[in-house]
């Protein structure tokens, strides 16, 4: 990152927006890796700006892609989709595969959160087609296997899941394996295999820990407590709970800290504590404008009485 710096200083005063605009694109994407979302924002925007009126496409298409990655973090996800569709349009104009491919993913990645889990899945094998490149494939087999997880589908989400990490790990991209991990935690979980879950949650809440990734250790924390809950241990369920929301919290993913209450709402045994809960996960999903997180805190209101 600091180098990147020393980058952007040298390209402004040489006049060469080109170089300053990938530069912006690395802190785009670093930022990210290290939880500052805004940060990695007002990065990949200043990249964007710099590369509109040059010729260097490519580097628009991923710069477009990296705001779309910070926007979801953040829990602008119609904002996140519109960059998919940009840097996809991008790709498309080129003929390049590798940035349709990321695009394409990207996409999948989005519309499952948002609920949109079969246009997620098409898109994520669309992303499997177009990959040009093992490490690209990997990308793309992860967020296809999560969008299955996030249709119900555990048997599947497991095997892309395991596949991706297989290959990642053999590439040595541990960030991603501890992120995955988190989601394969879960769809195992899904399954009825609890134990295998646990593993899972813990080696990649570790790695997550060790390569400084935040968000993915409050997926982990999540996920361990989705498990002990589904185990009957509603004291460390909570307490897991409660850890990954204050992660999410944290860092400013008011998306995940929603997702969060709602996991602890489910845990409550009390509705007036259910309730807290609740109307906590609802502010933060009015905030965002998230009609399906609303919906979904609606039917757990009316679960709960």
């Amino acid at each position: 990152m600091a180098c990147a710096e020393r980058a952007i200083a040298a390209a402004e005063a040489a006049g060469d927006p080109v170089t300053q605009g990938k530069a912006h694109y690395v802190l785009a994407k670093e930022s990210m890796w290290v939880s500052r979302f805004q940060e990695g924002l007002d990065h990949a925007r200043r990249a964007v700006e710099l590369m509109q009126p040059t010729g260097e496409r490519f580097w628009l298409g991923q710069s477009l892609n990296w705001q779309g990655i910070n926007l979801y973090f953040m829990g602008e996800l119609d904002a996140a989709l519109a960059c998919a569709a940009r840097g996809f349009a991008v790709g498309e104009e080129l003929g390049d595969h590798r940035l349709q491919s990321y695009a394409a993913w990207n996409h999948a990645f989005y519309s499952a959160t948002r609920g949109d889990e079969d246009e997620a899945i098409a898109w994520g094998h669309r992303s499997i087609e177009l990959s040009p490149d093992p490490l690209n494939n990997s990308f793309s087999l992860g967020w296809t296997g999560y969008a299955y997880l996030e249709r119900g589908d555990a048997d599947r989400a497991i095997q892309l899941l395991e596949e991706s990490i297989d290959r990642l790990a053999g590439m040595d991209y541990s960030r991603l394996v501890g992120w995955f991990k988190g989601w394969l935690a879960e769809a195992y979980l899904l399954q009825g295999d609890a134990a295998q879950a646990q593993t899972e949650a813990l080696h990649g809440l570790q790695i997550s820990g060790e390569v400084g990734f935040k968000w993915a250790v409050g997926l982990a924390q999540r996920a361990l407590g989705n498990i002990a809950l589904a185990g009957g241990d509603h004291g460390e369920g909570e307490r897991r709970l409660r850890e990954a929301l204050r992660t999410f919290e944290a860092i400013g993913s008011r998306l995940d800290a929603g997702r969060t209450q709602l996991a602890l709402a489910r845990a409550q045994r009390q509705p007036g504590s259910a309730a807290e809960h609740l109307e906590a996960a609802g502010r933060l999903f009015a905030q965002l404008h998230l009609q399906s997180y609303i919906a979904r805190t609606e039917q757990l209101r009316a679960d709960h009485g």
